[in-house]
């Protein structure tokens, strides 16, 4: 599946899984924090963050009512992934694309550090967007030195 990153940072993809969690989950937090893989006040912070409120039984933002077919078609077949899941594949998508940490650190929205540290913390391995062939094994021996003069 291709993602289009030039729509989709790191917060945006964030505030989408939230919302599709929520009406998963029929505006339940509980709920919705279990589809995340996050904790309650995780999903209540990040509401708060994304200007997200339940009133009267209706998602809102900014005070407009939210729905399921206001939302942007999902990017995620069934059932959403965890939030980490989705950040970790923004990332190689974003690394594939841009070829260097700081152009995809730009596609992302956030500092070339921060993406550094995300790469560390998902374990993005360098074959998985370079192109690079994965090392199965280990050489057995390595060769010897060149005999100094």
């Amino acid at each position: 599946m291709k993602l289009h990153l030039s729509d989709m940072t790191l917060a945006r993809a964030e505030e989408a899984l939230l919302i599709e969690a929520l009406l998963i989950a029929d505006l339940s937090k509980v709920r919705a924090a279990e589809i995340m893989g996050i904790t309650r006040n995780a999903v209540v912070r990040r509401m708060d963050k994304h200007g997200l409120t339940i009133r009267n039984g209706a998602l809102h933002k900014a005070g407009v009512p939210i729905s399921r077919e206001r939302i942007i078609p999902s990017i995620w077949p069934g059932l959403p992934e965890t939030l980490s899941e989705v950040e970790r594949r923004l990332i190689v998508e974003a690394l594939k694309q841009a070829g260097s940490y700081v152009d995809a650190a730009q596609l992302l929205g956030i500092t070339r550090h921060a993406l550094v540290r995300r790469v560390i913390k998902h374990r993005v391995a360098p074959y998985e967007w370079k192109g690079q062939p994965e090392l199965v094994e280990a050489p057995g021996k390595w060769p010897d030195p060149a005999p100094r003069k």
